[in-house]
């Protein structure tokens, strides 16, 4: 019973888990990874759920970049960035229509500017 509960509880904390086993604040990372060119490896999350909240590790520097996400439809994602002060946030980049794949362990996220990128279940892994 413990068990199931600690499950559940793991569950709760990571959001929905859709088919391939990610998460939208693992779909959230691979948007702004292809978005902004961050690396998925120095992502971590701070708020999951449907509107997840991520923020971004500068390397070599106290810096960080906060970004969050919206799920609206079927596979379609929008995402915005904190403003300077880390309190505002900032407007919803939906102009270049984002979607994503699952393909087996395969997320595919893709811009309508024509970008895309590949990622695997390990990519996610912290």
């Amino acid at each position: 019973m413990k068990a199931r509960n600690l499950l559940w509880g793991a569950w709760l904390a990571a959001g929905p888990v859709l088919a391939g086993g990610y998460t939208h604040a693992d779909i959230c990372k691979a948007v702004v990874a292809l978005e902004v060119g961050h690396e998925i490896s120095r992502m971590r999350i701070t708020h999951s759920g449907n509107t997840p909240e991520i923020v971004y590790i500068h390397k070599g520097s106290p810096q960080r970049s906060q970004y969050r996400c919206q799920f609206s439809g079927e596979e379609k994602v929008s995402w915005a960035s904190y403003q300077d002060d880390k309190k505002s946030p900032g407007r919803w980049h939906e102009e270049g229509a984002l979607s994503y794949v699952q393909k087996g362990t395969h997320l595919i996220v893709k811009s309508a500017k024509g970008r895309e990128r590949e990622f695997a279940t390990r990519d996610f892994r912290q």
